[in-house]
């Protein structure tokens, strides 16, 4: 029998956060740890339907999340360059520029052109994309899951840029947004390569 469409996506979702931890987490806790979740969403979608579904991702993810945490504390690996990363790309800038006139002069001589604008945002995403890289080793084999992490920072950014500023949703820096993620998987995967010839040689 098909599950319903919420546990399947509930599933999916917790999977997708599972593969952004420590490969050892995953290995010890990932299996048991899904097939607990899958049957506590069972048991909401029997007694309160999506809703009772819904209701139980904000205690399990948070659980989920803190022992990846934990364990990604444990094994020395710096979480701060990609917060600020992270707290860099969600910053309304455009909004930023407009109540804070010296930020706003710097900002605009700075990204004074259109190609300049452009520059900016693929290099800001592709500095992301390598902090994230650096902070989750196992989302370097895993391309899907990456494209998947950075396209939900690319809506975010510009769902928060809409609420400060409410300008149209611009194609041409969401395509050097993907630029950027691309650029920095691709740097990865040149520098896994050199890796693996030092380590042959």
């Amino acid at each position: 029998m098909r599950s319903p469409w919420i546990i399947i996506l509930s599933c999916h979702c917790y999977r997708w956060l599972l593969a952004l931890g420590p490969e050892e987490f995953r290995s010890e806790y990932g299996e048991q740890t899904l097939q607990v979740f899958e049957e506590c969403c069972r048991d909401a979608y029997q007694n309160s339907g999506i809703r009772g579904v819904l209701a139980l991702w904000p205690s399990l993810f948070s659980e989920a999340l803190t022992g990846m945490l934990i364990e990604q504390g444990q094994q020395s690996r710096p979480w701060w360059p990609c917060l600020l990363a992270l707290t860099l790309i969600l910053i309304p800038f455009y909004w930023l520029s407009a109540v804070w006139s010296n930020f706003g002069n710097l900002f605009y001589s700075i990204f004074a052109t259109t190609t300049e604008h452009k520059i900016g945002h693929a290099a800001l995403f592709c500095i992301l994309g390598l902090l994230i890289f650096q902070s989750f080793p196992s989302l370097r084999n895993r391309p899907l899951s990456y494209s998947a992490s950075m396209l939900c920072m690319i809506l975010g950014e510009e769902l928060i840029h809409k609420v400060r500023l409410p300008l149209p949703i611009n194609q041409t820096d969401l395509l050097s947004d993907l630029i950027g993620i691309c650029g920095a998987y691709l740097v990865i995967k040149l520098w896994q390569s050199a890796q693996q010839r030092v380590s042959a040689n």
